[in-house]
């Protein structure tokens, strides 16, 4: 995608490092609220699916998606076809109106379906959180609390590790990975508290990929990544001896930082405004033209593009 000025606001993902010993069991919730289930990571052969089975929730929000199965529980996301990070939020009676929250010592039992083939049909294998009904009686999760401890976000965060294999096969305990989040944004500002004081972990290996500088709980946050073409940079279309260059001005970026912060938005911290952080990237290459690609169902932006729009004003027809 070529872009004059791309503005990148990433809200972003995933777990941390403290952790508590692994076990495989049934998720009991030492702390009660909303859940949120997000995928993190998959290394499987396998087409493999997590589901809930007890307690009997509904889903309020996704952005995962899931495979065609029969006689699954609720269906919360399917590895192969799922973008990693997605999230499903859960409704904990979806007999009373609004989201309501789960209750701390509410057992959260999940199962993972194996399809070894593209029959919908069946599970090939199907394993559940609780071992005892397992067919080869094994624990096919491991499951860890993240920040044991921790006076803000203990209790609150759970990574998931499944096994896919009959008897443990590999045992690697990678095949699906999944965050359980007993949901806790402070600022409400959009990132987890959890990834704003320990950092995100983008693949649950337990290393902190992204840290995010700055960031506080009780104080809403946002984070800008600009790149801007510069003629500077080889590959572009500028005329022979343009060196203009798109780059923001620095009192541009302090007016619009001091917008924010002046912003009458209330925080727990007692103090109103938001904390706007600027990263001013990449100098990329100068290109007239924007291919933005189309949205006519497909998730590859490259596929089709929009009508192309020129800075002098001409457009061409792509779509």
């Amino acid at each position: 995608m070529k872009k004059t000025t791309l503005i990148l606001v990433s809200f972003i993902l995933l777990v941390g490092l403290h952790s508590a010993p692994a076990s495989g069991a049934n998720l009991t919730l030492p702390t009660g609220g909303r859940v949120a289930v997000e995928l993190i990571n998959s290394y499987a052969d396998y087409h493999d699916t997590l589901s809930l089975t007890s307690p009997n929730a509904a889903i309020v929000l996704t952005g995962c998606e899931v495979e065609a199965i029969n006689a699954l529980p609720l269906e919360l996301l399917s590895a192969k076809i799922s973008q990693h990070g997605c999230r499903v939020e859960l409704d904990a009676d979806p007999s009373t109106a609004g989201v309501q929250p789960f209750n701390a010592g509410d057992i959260l039992e999940f199962n993972l379906c194996a399809q070894t083939d593209s029959d919908p049909a069946t599970c090939e294998f199907f394993w559940s959180s609780n071992p005892g009904i397992n067919s080869d009686g094994k624990d096919h999760v491991k499951t860890t609390e993240l920040y044991s401890g921790d006076p803000d976000v203990g209790g609150r965060v759970f990574l998931l590790e499944w096994e896919d294999q009959y008897d443990l096969g590999d045992e690697d305990f990678n095949d699906l990975i999944a965050v359980v989040r007993v949901v806790q944004d402070t600022d409400g500002d959009g990132l987890w508290d959890d990834w704003e004081k320990f950092g995100i972990d983008t693949n649950g290996d337990g290393t902190v990929d992204y840290t995010i500088p700055g960031a506080n709980l009780n104080h809403k946050d946002i984070y800008i990544e600009i790149d801007y073409m510069d003629c500077n940079v080889a590959g572009g279309d500028c005329a022979a001896g343009d060196n203009h260059s798109h780059q923001p001005k620095a009192d541009a970026i302090a007016e619009v930082v001091q917008a924010f912060a002046d912003a009458p938005v209330p925080n727990p911290d007692g103090n109103t405004g938001i904390t706007l952080h600027i990263d001013v990237d990449d100098a990329i290459a100068h290109d007239n033209v924007l291919n933005l690609g189309c949205f006519a169902g497909t998730r590859n932006f490259d596929t089709n593009e929009l009508p192309r729009s020129r800075a002098d004003g001409v457009s061409t027809a792509n779509c």
